[in-house]
């Protein structure tokens, strides 16, 4: 049995002799010496059909197209049997335009659905699409399909709070679990809803 402990973009693992392995480097993100490029944030999941990790993180990635400041989702596989990667980085959000620092999406969770076969990764983030400005944060879901890592379908908006196109609300820190009798994902935030009972300014859990 092994355990994944992430920090910062690295991978070790903790085997049957209490032995800790060496950290494994998961993430090239921009050009190397340059600290404009960060990965930040991981989290994982286990995929107890087929041994794989899915890791995801936030980060900017020249690799993939992005603006030097533009943080978007990244993801990959790893074997859980020996550490190895199974699958290239690939790319989990697409919040706002390619080459725009003015819409991010920050971080990540992750859960393991194994019923279906698939991962779903939540997120808070900035969009341009569906009449959302800069600066409105909400959660967003991405399903991914957890033998190869291909995204299932487009990305779901999950919260909305407040009214559309105003950024004085937010929805911030997702997190989600997965209820296998029920066949049904639960997400939980915090945020601002701006009713009577929830003023702007006043936080509560949705």
């Amino acid at each position: 049995m092994k355990k994944i402990i992430l920090g910062l973009a690295f991978v070790t693992s903790l085997g049957q002799s209490g032995e800790w392995s060496q950290p494994n480097r998961l993430t090239y993100v921009g050009v190397e010496k340059n600290r404009n490029y960060d990965a930040t944030e991981p989290a994982v999941a286990f995929n107890t059909n087929q041994n794989k990790y899915l890791i995801v993180w936030e980060g900017n990635n020249q690799a993939a197209n992005l603006a030097t400041d533009e943080v978007e989702i990244f993801g990959k596989l790893l074997n859980a049997e020996n550490d190895e990667v199974v699958t290239d980085t690939f790319r989990v959000s697409f919040n706002g335009s390619n080459l725009s620092n003015k819409y991010h999406a920050r971080q990540p969770e992750v859960v393991y659905n194994a019923d279906a076969n698939e991962f779903v990764v939540v997120w808070f983030g900035d969009d341009n699409k569906n009449g959302m400005v800069e600066g409105e944060f909400e959660i967003f879901a991405q399903r991914i399909n957890a033998a190869d890592g291909s995204l299932i379908g487009n990305t779901k908006r999950v919260s909305d709070m407040g009214p559309t196109a105003n950024r004085s609300y937010d929805a911030l820190n997702p997190h989600i679990s997965y209820n296998s009798q029920d066949n049904l994902y639960l997400v939980v935030w915090h945020g601002e809803e701006g009713s009577a009972a929830s003023p702007l300014g006043s936080f509560e859990i949705y």
